[in-house]
C-alpha cells in the first residue's frame, strides 16, 4: 500500500534534531580517530585497502597525523622469497 507524503511531513521525517546531530559528530570524530590510529600503527596504503578508502585519502590523513610510514615493501607478497623453503620438523 503507498502512502502519499507531504512535503512537511518529509522534513519532519528526515530532519536531524539537535541530539541526533551531536551523535552523528560523535560517530564522525570516532572514526577519524580510529583511522589517525591506524596510520601510526600501519602503512596508509595498507589502511586504505582494508578500510575501503582511497590511498590519497589515507595518504593525506598520514601526512596529518604525522605517521612516518612513508614506503611499503615493493614485490609479490603472496610468494616464499626464492630459495626459501619452510622449516621441517622431520615427522611426516
Amino acid at each position: 500500500m503507498r502512502q502519499d507524503w507531504e512535503p512537511e511531513d518529509l522534513i519532519k521525517v528526515w530532519t536531524l534534531l539537535e541530539d541526533d546531530m551531536k551523535r552523528m559528530r560523535n560517530i564522525a570524530a570516532a572514526r577519524g580517530a580510529a583511522i589517525r590510529q591506524q596510520l601510526l600503527e600501519l602503512p596508509a596504503p595498507v589502511v586504505a585497502d582494508a578500510l575501503g578508502y582511497h590511498d590519497k585519502t589515507t595518504s593525506r590523513l598520514r601526512n596529518e597525523t604525522g605517521g612516518t610510514w612513508s614506503r611499503c615493501a615493493a614485490g609479490d607478497h603472496g610468494r616464499s622469497p626464492v630459495g626459501w623453503a619452510p622449516e621441517t620438523t622431520g615427522e611426516s
